[in-house]
């Protein structure tokens, strides 16, 4: 099982390569650990754009690399901006309360005329209210891991991760869940919690 000190990863197979600026606040409680790609083709240009204070400051707790490289950006005990506005969950799971149906009609009427945005926004805050895992999760109680990968504008698709990232992930999140005490119905793709690319990590296992 991989170790923690100070919510930092102490592995030789695990660089550390902490970037400041990605750092949003404190996670008192990890509850699900969420898988993303970055839509580029290296993680130098990912911890480039990482560490660069006039990029948007948007990223994940780990890095891996095509190589199967893995890099460690942020503590554990500290927020990332890795997920916007999160879905309604009972809804994608056809379980919502009779409250839940009012509230989003309420959101719908009233934002009728607001772009779709800003609709998300609004049902991301009311699923902020509820407790995990009633809700997704979302940046305050969620780690995330950024698998390297561009988004391919020929099939308005990302790429397939490769096999060494694949690999390297089979025992990598297996540990890092046992180490978080997390269970597989913890581990999301980014599309399944906000409005994103439904083809982002889709191929990512673990």
């Amino acid at each position: 099982m991989l170790t923690l000190v100070n919510n930092i990863v102490k592995d030789s197979r695990v660089k550390v390569d902490l970037c400041p600026l990605l750092d949003h606040g404190p996670i008192t409680t990890i509850h699900a650990i969420i898988m993303h790609q970055t839509g580029g083709s290296t993680a130098a240009g990912t911890l480039s754009k990482y560490k660069d204070p006039k990029a948007e400051h948007t990223g994940a707790h780990f890095l891996l690399d095509k190589d199967g490289t893995m890099y460690q950006t942020l503590a554990l005990n500290r927020r990332a901006a890795q997920v916007a506005p999160i879905k309604s969950r009972c809804l994608a799971e056809k379980r919502c309360t009779p409250k839940d149906l009012a509230a989003y009609a309420k959101i719908n009427k009233e934002l009728r005329t607001a772009s779709q945005g800003k609709r998300n926004r609004a049902i991301g805050a009311y699923e902020g209210l509820k407790q995990y895992p009633d809700r997704y999760p979302y940046n305050p109680d969620a780690i995330g891991i950024e698998v390297v990968g561009r988004f391919l504008t020929s099939t308005k698709s990302y790429e397939n991760v490769t096999p060494q990232q694949n690999v390297y992930l089979h025992w990598f999140v297996k540990d890092l869940m046992q180490a978080l005490k997390l269970t597989d119905t913890d581990i999301y793709r980014h599309p399944q919690l906000s409005a994103k690319e439904q083809s982002e990590a889709a191929n990512v296992t673990w």
